[in-house]
């Protein structure tokens, strides 16, 4: 599993659903979450993002306007090829982090040790937990 520690900087709720802004470092990653009457957040609540490895989608630097608005600049700092399956290693600022993805999409991607990469996550797709 993922871990990043960030703080909310902005709530926007409607119809059931939370939309959580949370600033990492410099960068603003989005988490939306079933509003839960015994768990609520406030404003620079210190919180826990986790998200599992294969829900981080990882791209080649392009001009590609797409939905995905967690984007995260990472550097490869590991490679390990299965059969199959391969996890790659990220560097994101002060934290690493994983994404499993197919052998195949290694190889398509030309993907390296050093080479700078997006990795995005969708905003469903990470938890919230206060610290």
């Amino acid at each position: 599993m993922n871990t990043l520690i960030g703080h909310i900087n902005k709530i926007d709720e409607f119809e059931g659903l939370t939309l959580i802004e949370i600033q990492v470092e410099n960068d603003i990653l989005k988490s939306i979450v079933i509003n839960n009457d015994s768990l609520t957040y406030q404003i620079n609540d210190k919180v826990e993002l986790l998200f599992k490895e294969t829900e981080v989608i990882l791209g080649q630097k392009t001009d590609h306007l797409i939905s995905l608005q967690n984007k995260l600049n990472c550097t490869i700092i590991n490679i390990q090829k299965g059969k199959l399956l391969s996890q790659v290693h990220l560097q994101y600022r002060n934290f690493k982090l994983c994404s499993i993805i197919t052998t195949n999409s290694v190889i398509n991607l030309d993907l390296k040790i050093n080479d700078n990469i997006v990795a995005y996550i969708k905003t469903n797709e990470i938890m919230v937990a206060k610290c």
